[in-house]
């Protein structure tokens, strides 16, 4: 009897959480549909990359809000399509996709990402900061994964 309520409170919050893909579709490959109005445009784009299994690092100038209805999509196309018509640069490194608000200043950009054991990566990157001497070095973390993000422009 407690079964039947339980079922119907997943299928309802499964249905109004403001969720960006449809659960039916498993594999990385798999196509999408998007219908999303005034989405946030960081949680769409970490949405598809988790949904397709493709590492992705934003660079904290990529904000705004996305409005738009795609049927039938590869993940990855969608994420290309949404970064460019945003005015964003995509560049592909290989393992990780790097979205960022505006072309380098240089030819090419170097990062490193450096995980962290018996430090906060939040506070080294604030002591690194103060210790900067390079304009074209940036320095961030990510606190989910206690990991420093170092990236160069060469």
């Amino acid at each position: 009897m407690r079964m039947i309520p339980v079922l119907i409170l997943i299928l309802l919050v499964g249905l109004l959480l403001p969720g960006y893909l449809p659960a039916d579709q498993e594999s990385a490959s798999s196509s999408i549909s998007l219908d999303v109005r005034d989405a946030d445009l960081r949680e769409v784009l970490l949405t598809l990359a988790a949904r397709a299994k493709i590492n992705i690092l934003l660079s904290p100038k990529i904000r705004g809000t996305i409005t738009c209805r795609v049927h039938d999509m590869e993940p990855r196309e969608l994420i290309e399509f949404i970064v460019r018509t945003n005015g964003f640069v995509l560049e592909d490194r290989g393992r990780i996709l790097l979205i960022l608000g505006e072309q380098s200043t240089g030819d090419r950009i170097r990062f490193e990402v450096i995980p962290l054991m018996n430090a906060s990566a939040q506070e080294v990157a604030k002591m690194i900061q103060t210790l900067k001497m390079d304009k074209r070095t940036r320095v961030t973390h990510d606190e989910r994964t206690n990991r420093l993000i170092i990236v160069y422009d060469e």
